[in-house]
C-alpha cells in the first residue's frame, strides 16, 4: 500500500515537473485554464465556454480527448475536452498518456525523443507549434518550431502568420510561458507580462502588480494572473477584463479555491464575448 502510494506521488512529481504543468493548455482548438475559485474553464473551437466546478492545482497536458489535471486534493483527474464528464486517472496511466509531450529540465528541452535546445528557460505548445525562450549569451530569444504537419510559411493575416512572425525576437527572460488558442503570454521574474495576440497580431504589456505573479494567460477576452505559493499549484491572483479604447480594465481578486470531486457536475455554458482590439496597458 505504502509502496503504491509512494510510486504514485513520484509519478505526480515527475509529471508536474514537466514542461506542461501550467495554469492553461491548448491544442489550438480547445483551451483549458484555471479560473475563479480554481475551477476549470474549457473553451471549445466555436467559442463556447464551459466552467466546471472542479478545483485544480495544475494542468498537466491535453490528449486527443481529455485534459489531464492535478486536482486540489492531489488526485489526477481526466476531464473530457467537451466538458461532458471527468474521472480519476491512475498516475502511471497519466504518465503514459503524456510521455509524448515536450519536457524541459535544467535547460534541456526535448520533444519526441529529440533534443531541441540546451539553453531553454520556458516552453509551451499548442500542438501545432512549440514556443520556447532560449538564452543566448546575455540575451533571451523567443523561438518558434513547427510541429507535425505545420509549416514555416502561412497566409498573411492568419494565426499561423502571427505565430511565425514572433520567431527569434529578443525578449525579457520569462519564468513561465503559456499559450491558448488566443494568445501567447510570457511572465517575467518581476511579475510583468507580455501578451502576444495570435488572432489579431496585437501585442500588450502589463506592469507587475507585486512580485508574486509567476504565470499568466489570455483567454475569453480576459487576462488571468497566477501565483505559485511554495510551489504547490497555481493560485489565481486576479482576472482582468480586456477592454477596448482608453477604459480602465475591471479587475477582481480571485476567490478561494475549493476541493475537486471525482465526477464533474454539470458545466455552465456561456457564449464567448466578441473579440475587440485592446489598448496597451
Amino acid at each position: 500500500m505504502k509502496k503504491g502510494l509512494l510510486l504514485g506521488m513520484m509519478l505526480i512529481c515527475l509529471i508536474c515537473g514537466s514542461a506542461f504543468a501550467a495554469p492553461a493548455v491548448t491544442d489550438g482548438s480547445v483551451t483549458a485554464w484555471i479560473g475563479e475559485n480554481g475551477y476549470l474553464s474549457l473553451q471549445s473551437e466555436d467559442g463556447v465556454i464551459r466552467r466546471l466546478p472542479l478545483a485544480m492545482n495544475d494542468l498537466m497536458g491535453m490528449t486527443e480527448k481529455e485534459v489531464i489535471c492535478l486536482a486540489a486534493d492531489q488526485r489526477i483527474i481526466s476531464v473530457n475536452k467537451d466538458g461532458t464528464g471527468s474521472f480519476v486517472t491512475d498516475a502511471e496511466i497519466a504518465a503514459e498518456q503524456l510521455k509524448q509531450l515536450p519536457t524541459l529540465e535544467e535547460g534541456i528541452l526535448t520533444a519526441a525523443g529529440e533534443q531541441i535546445s540546451a539553453y531553454a528557460v520556458a516552453v509551451a505548445s499548442d500542438g501545432a507549434y512549440l514556443y520556447f525562450a532560449e538564452r543566448e549569451n546575455d540575451l533571451c530569444r523567443l523561438r518558434i518550431r513547427p510541429l507535425g504537419d505545420s509549416t514555416d510559411t502561412a497566409l498573411p493575416g492568419s494565426r499561423d502568420a502571427y505565430v511565425l512572425a514572433l520567431a527569434d525576437r529578443t525578449i525579457a527572460e520569462p519564468v513561465s510561458m503559456t499559450v491558448t488558442k488566443d494568445a501567447l503570454a510570457l511572465t517575467a521574474a518581476d511579475g510583468s507580462i507580455a501578451v502576444m495576440n495570435l488572432i489579431t497580431g496585437e501585442e500588450m504589456t502589463f506592469t507587475a502588480e507585486g512580485n508574486q505573479t509567476r504565470a499568466a494567460c489570455q483567454a475569453d477576452n480576459m487576462l488571468y494572473r497566477y501565483a505559485r505559493p511554495d510551489g504547490q499549484g497555481w493560485v489565481l491572483e486576479r482576472s482582468t477584463v480586456l477592454l477596448s479604447g482608453a477604459q480602465t480594465p475591471a479587475e477582481t481578486p480571485a476567490p478561494t479555491a475549493s476541493a475537486a470531486t471525482a465526477k464533474a457536475p454539470a458545466a455552465t455554458k456561456t457564449p464567448s464575448p466578441t473579440k475587440t482590439p485592446v489598448a496597451s496597458q
